[in-house]
């Protein structure tokens, strides 16, 4: 099905190239200014976890590599594709197609100011994580995980309106298969943000209905997870970052066996009380999970950027700007399965950041 979706959206994007007309126009992802932006994201994990029978865990190579493009007129296009190869049970995961993905692929239109549309592979913005604020910690929140896939992404037509503080989207994610008649949607996603409350603070309300029988939440769903027709999942979450403070949580509820998780996290950059050289930024986060098996998970850990302040403020450069986007992270997690056993595990993990051009 993805290889099928990909090739209807290449389809759609390749007459769109040829309209290059210098048009001031909203991006896909609300930038101003460049035709094209890229992105590199590359880190290695490591890490081991007590009272298993295989400890180590390794992550390399991890890759993200992003980009978009404005084409003019109004158009613009996205893309994710994610490349991740793990170390598990003694072994290297080595195929291929179980460790990429193509996290985006979409053409937007910019209908005007204030509406935008858009036809492809693009994200289902359910929970923190799946509308792209990543957690603080390694991997991803273990709370949203536990029920929904991670990153959620679909073939889909997505409208969304943005206006002041408000931004609300409708997405409706479709199988595409040849022949047509055999193409039909699954489900329904809608989507409202507010950020108008406190400087800083974003509130997020989401939601799906539809079939668990395609897309994600058939092959990539949470082993608990039974495909059902109709499925209706709902998502509170929120995300504060100010003055070196950043906090996010969420509360997620599914129709499939009455599952619900909580996660909440706070973090703060110390170095803010001494020098904007460097940024350490300590954190704690619990995720709470209550389906089947309740567990309780409790996390500590801490981002470290070394070189995060290149440049004083008069501009000049104290070290090589290169070294800015290096990135240290280590956790320490403890996990608890209600009448069963406690888990414990460490992680260390080292991200750096490409930015093109």
């Amino acid at each position: 099905m993805k290889t099928i979706s990909l090739f209807l959206s290449l389809l759609v994007l390749t007459p769109m190239a040829g309209h290059s007309q210098d048009t001031d126009t909203a991006r896909v992802t609300n930038r101003t200014s460049d035709r094209f932006h890229g992105e590199i994201y590359m880190e290695a994990n490591h890490g081991f976890k007590h009272d298993e029978p295989v400890k180590n865990v390794w992550d390399f190579p991890h890759v993200v590599f992003s980009a978009e493009a404005d084409l003019g007129g109004g158009w613009s296009v996205a893309t994710e594709l994610e490349y991740e190869r793990f170390h598990e049970d003694g072994r290297w995961n080595n195929v291929f197609r179980d460790n990429f993905t193509i996290n985006q692929l979409y053409v937007g239109k910019s209908i005007s100011k204030e509406w935008q549309l858009k036809l492809g592979i693009q994200p289902l913005p359910i929970g923190t994580v799946n509308r792209g604020a990543e957690a603080m910690t390694i991997y991803d929140a273990a709370s949203e995980a536990a029920i929904v896939p991670m990153t959620w992404h679909e073939a889909a037509v997505g409208l969304s309106w943005q206006h002041d503080a408000w931004l609300c989207q409708v997405i409706v994610p479709f199988i595409a298969d040849l022949p047509l008649k055999r193409s039909h949607l699954f489900g329904l996603v809608g989507r409202v943000d507010y950020e108008g409350l406190l400087p800083g603070l974003q509130l997020g309300l989401s939601g799906f209905c539809g079939s668990a029988n395609y897309g994600m939440l058939q092959d990539a769903a949470p082993e608990d997870v039974v495909c059902l027709d109709g499925m209706a999942i709902a998502a509170l979450d929120w995300q504060y970052e100010d003055g070196g403070w950043l906090a996010s949580g969420s509360a997620i509820l599914s129709s499939e066996q009455k599952a619900r998780t909580v996660g909440c996290e706070l973090g703060y950059d110390v170095m803010q009380l001494f020098t904007p050289l460097c940024s350490f930024r300590p954190f704690v986060r619990f995720d709470g999970i209550y389906a089947d098996i309740t567990a309780n998970q409790y996390t500590v850990g801490a981002h470290f950027l070394p070189f995060s302040g290149v440049s004083t403020q008069k501009g000049k450069s104290l070290l090589p700007k290169f070294l800015s986007p290096l990135c240290f992270k280590a956790q320490w997690a403890v996990r608890r399965l209600c009448g069963s056993r406690t888990l414990h595990r460490w992680d260390i993990g080292v991200g750096y950041t490409v930015e093109i051009p």
